[in-house]
């Protein structure tokens, strides 16, 4: 935490995690709704028509599903049958669709959050030189009064 007050990128990242808590619990449970959907789908038509050896537990068809929502899309998982296909279609458009709608306001978020903190960074900074500028002046006054009297 130390690191982030010195690294705007990360200031950033933590304002926008806080301010964007809403769109992250939304993006959350759209997508634990379409996996609980899509998951036992799948299994119910795979072992009825394909007899799939990969989708043999409601588990291992969990495991697809989020993979497969969150565009990960290791491969190891194929659904065999037609309809089983259609099935993945739908999920992966539902996964993409499902991450793109909050990812844009969050993205949005994060640029406003971002032109936030350089701002201030620098109104910091001039604040800062400004108070230099001003100590530089008052010390050059001393040592010239101090010139004045030790001659």
């Amino acid at each position: 935490m130390r690191l982030a007050r010195h690294s705007l990128g990360l200031q950033t990242l933590g304002l926008t995690a806080r301010r964007c808590t809403r769109e992250f619990g939304l993006l959350l449970l759209f997508l634990c709704v379409a996996i609980a959907l899509f998951a036992p789908l799948l299994y119910v038509i795979e072992n009825e028509m394909a007899n799939s050896p990969e989708f043999t537990s409601i588990p291992a068809c969990y495991w697809w599903a989020v993979i497969t929502m969150t565009t990960v899309g290791y491969g190891d998982m194929v659904p065999r049958s037609t309809p089983g296909q259609v099935v993945a279609l739908s999920s992966i458009l539902s996964g993409i669709l499902l991450m793109a709608f909050p990812v844009t306001s969050i993205f949005h978020t994060f640029s406003r959050s971002y032109l936030e903190l350089k701002q201030e960074q620098e109104r910091v900074l001039y604040r800062r030189a400004q108070f230099l500028i001003k100590t530089k002046s008052q010390l050059s006054g001393l040592s010239q009064d101090s010139d004045l009297l030790f001659g």
